[in-house]
C-alpha cells in the first residue's frame, strides 16, 4: 500500500523560497535561471474530494474530433511567413548573437507576432496543441533552422534548461545509449517507445530535420479526457493519483543539497483558492519506475511501487493510448504542445542503414529532431502551479547547481555538408585515454549543427609525450572512436585527425601504423604526423598544406 499523505513531511522552509533565489548575472547574463526539478509546497495541495469529476471545455477532446479535420491543427507556413522567419534569422546570424541569447526583441516578426499570440492562447487555454509545416530544412541547413526555431520558440515562453549540462537547444536522436538502464538514461536519447508522459516544462517544441526509416511516430491524448475516463472507469487510480506518494527520478542531475528524486502527485489542481481551478498533470513513468536502486534492499531510502501503483500507471498508460490521437511528423514540422493539459508518447523506431540515399540522390540523414522546453509563468498567462516558482520566468525544466547554457563547441562549415570539429583544447592523455575519449564523445554527440553534415573532420591535440608510453594505442583507440562518432554525427567521419608531439625516436612507433581504414561502411580514420621546427623545439604537428587541404574539404 502506499504511504498515506498524513505520513508525509511537510514542505521544508528553504524549499519555500527557492524560487526567489538572487542569480549571479556573471553565470546567467540575462538574470534568468532555470528553477529546476522540485516537489510540490505540500500545503497547497487539494484533497481528491476538490477535484472534478468530469471536465468541460475546449481542453477535452477525442481523437475522432481531429483525426480526419487536420486543418483544425495544423498550420502550414505561407510563402510570406516563411520570407519574414528567413530574414528574421538571418539578420540574427548577421548580427553575431549567440543561440544562448535568443529573445524575441532580437527577433522580430511582425506579421507573425499576433498570430503567434493567437496560437500561445490555444496552446495554454485551449486544446493544447499545433502542427506548423513547411520550415525548408533543407534548404536553410541546421544552423539556420535551429536559429529559426529558437526564434519562433521566443514568442511563446521562456527556454529552460533540458538537463544537467543546461543545454536549452535539445537534440532528440539515437545516440545509441542503453533504454534498459532507464535509471541512467534519458529515453529521448535512443531509438525506445516512449510511454505517455509530460515534459518537465510549460510548453514543449520539436522541430522535424529527419525522420526514421520506420517508426518514431507521435500520439497525443488530452489529458482532461484521460482524468474524465478514469474518473468514470477507475476512480480509485485517479485518486491514488492525487496524493503525493510518488517518487520520481532525478536521473543523476541532482545539485547540491537535493535527494535524487522528489516526491510529488501526478494529477493537480491550480493553486487559484479565488478562481475557478483547472485540473493538470505532471509525470513520467520512466523517472516512477526507475528508483528501485533507492527502494529495496536494506538500505532503502523510499518505499518501492506498490501493487496499486503498478496498476494504476498501467491504467494510465493503456487509458492514453486508447484515446490517443496519432500523428507523423515530416521534416520542416515543428510540433507545439502545453504539458499542462496533453500527454505525449512516441513509437519505437528505426533509423535508415549508413549510406542510404533518398529519390534525389541525397544521403539520408538518421532521425533528428530539435527540441525546446519553454516556460510560460503564472504572472504571464501560464498555468497556477501549488510549486514554489510558479511565478518564475523560467520556472521548471534541469537545473543542477549554477550550471549555465554551455557554449557549442566551435564549428567550420565548410560547405553544406561538410563539418570540420577543432577540439584542440581536448587535450588527452594516452594513459587515459579511453575514458578522456568517451568524454569527448558526449561532447561531440551533443554539436548544434552536426546533423545534415556528410564528412566531417575532427582535430584532437594530444600533450607532450610520456616516456615509456605505447602511442600505437593511440592509434587503436582513434580506431574505437570513429563507430560511435559516426552514429553521433549523423555522418561520415572521413578523417579523425590527430595532433601528437613527438621526438624523433617515438614517431618511429607510429610510422607503420598511422593509417587505419576499420570495416566497409565504417569511417576512415587518418592519424597524421609530420615533423614541423617550432621554437619550443622539435615537434611534430599537422602541416600547413595538411591544413589548408582540410579546410578546403578535400579529405
Amino acid at each position: 500500500m502506499a504511504p498515506a499523505l498524513t505520513e508525509m513531511a511537510p514542505t521544508p522552509p528553504h524549499a519555500l523560497q527557492q524560487g526567489q533565489q538572487n542569480v549571479s548575472k556573471a553565470i546567467f547574463p540575462d538574470g534568468l535561471k532555470t528553477s529546476g526539478q522540485h516537489g510540490p509546497i505540500y500545503e497547497r495541495i487539494r484533497p481528491y474530494s476538490d477535484f472534478p469529476k468530469e471536465i468541460t471545455g475546449p481542453t477535452v477532446w477525442q481523437a475522432d474530433d481531429y483525426k480526419n479535420n487536420r486543418e483544425r491543427w495544423t498550420h502550414v507556413f505561407s510563402d510570406e511567413e516563411i520570407a519574414e522567419l528567413s530574414k528574421a534569422s538571418d539578420d540574427y546570424i548577421a548580427a553575431g548573437h549567440p543561440l544562448t541569447g535568443m529573445k524575441k526583441d532580437l527577433f522580430p516578426l511582425p506579421k507573425l507576432e499576433s498570430f503567434f499570440g493567437a496560437v500561445k492562447n490555444e496552446l495554454l487555454n485551449g486544446k493544447g496543441f499545433i502542427l506548423f509545416k513547411g520550415i525548408p530544412v533543407r534548404e536553410w541547413g541546421l544552423h539556420k533552422c535551429a536559429v529559426a526555431y529558437m526564434g519562433l520558440g521566443s514568442f511563446f515562453g521562456y527556454f529552460v534548461s533540458q538537463n544537467g549540462r543546461g543545454h536549452v537547444l535539445g537534440h532528440v536522436k539515437d545516440l545509441g545509449e542503453d533504454a534498459s538502464r532507464p535509471d541512467k538514461v534519458r529515453i529521448y536519447r535512443t531509438n525506445a517507445k516512449q510511454y505517455f508522459h509530460t515534459d518537465g516544462t510549460d510548453l514543449v517544441g520539436l522541430l522535424c530535420i529527419a525522420k526514421a526509416l520506420e517508426g518514431g511516430e507521435s500520439d497525443i491524448a488530452s489529458t482532461h479526457n484521460v482524468w474524465n475516463t478514469l474518473q468514470r472507469e477507475n476512480p480509485d487510480v485517479a485518486e491514488l493519483m492525487c496524493t503525493p506518494c510518488w517518487y520520481f527520478d532525478r536521473k543523476g542531475e541532482v545539485g547540491q543539497g537535493q535527494d535524487p528524486w522528489y516526491r510529488s502527485n501526478i494529477f493537480f489542481m491550480e493553486h487559484d483558492p479565488e478562481g475557478n481551478p483547472r485540473v493538470w498533470s505532471k509525470f513520467d513513468p520512466m523517472n516512477v519506475t526507475s528508483l528501485a536502486r533507492f527502494s529495496e534492499g536494506p538500505d532503502a531510502k523510499i518505499p518501492p511501487l506498490s501493487d496499486a501503483q503498478k496498476r494504476a500507471l498501467k491504467i494510465l498508460d493503456d487509458t492514453c493510448q486508447r484515446l490517443a490521437l496519432h500523428m507523423i511528423l515530416d521534416p520542416g514540422d515543428i510540433q507545439l504542445l502545453c504539458n499542462m493539459q496533453v500527454y505525449h508518447a512516441r513509437t519505437a523506431y528505426k533509423d535508415y542503414p549508413p549510406g542510404s540515399v533518398d529519390e534525389e540522390g541525397h544521403e539520408r540523414v538518421r532521425r533528428h529532431l530539435m527540441r525546446l522546453w519553454l516556460a510560460t509563468p503564472e504572472n504571464e498567462g501560464g498555468w497556477k502551479t501549488p510549486f514554489h516558482d510558479s511565478n518564475n520566468r523560467k520556472r521548471g525544466g534541469i537545473q543542477v547547481d549554477d550550471t549555465a547554457p554551455p557554449r557549442p563547441l566551435p564549428i567550420v562549415r565548410i560547405n553544406n555538408l561538410d563539418v570540420v570539429v577543432r577540439c584542440r583544447n581536448h587535450r588527452l592523455d594516452p594513459r587515459t585515454s579511453p575514458q578522456r575519449l568517451l568524454n569527448l564523445c558526449v561532447r561531440l554527440r551533443e554539436l548544434p549543427f552536426p546533423g545534415n553534415a556528410r564528412r566531417v573532420a575532427v582535430d584532437i591535440q594530444i600533450p607532450a609525450p610520456f616516456p615509456g608510453i605505447d602511442y600505437t594505442g593511440y592509434v587503436a583507440d582513434l580506431q574505437h572512436l570513429s563507430a560511435p562518432l559516426t552514429a553521433f554525427l549523423n555522418a561520415k567521419v572521413v578523417q579523425l585527425q590527430g595532433f601528437i608531439r613527438l621526438t624523433k625516436e617515438e614517431i618511429g612507433a607510429l610510422t607503420n601504423s598511422v593509417r587505419v581504414v576499420p570495416r566497409v561502411g565504417e569511417a576512415v580514420v587518418e592519424l597524421s604526423v609530420t615533423q614541423k621546427k617550432r621554437e619550443s623545439g622539435m615537434g611534430y604537428i599537422l602541416s600547413a598544406r595538411q591544413q589548408r587541404r582540410m579546410e578546403r574539404g578535400r579529405f
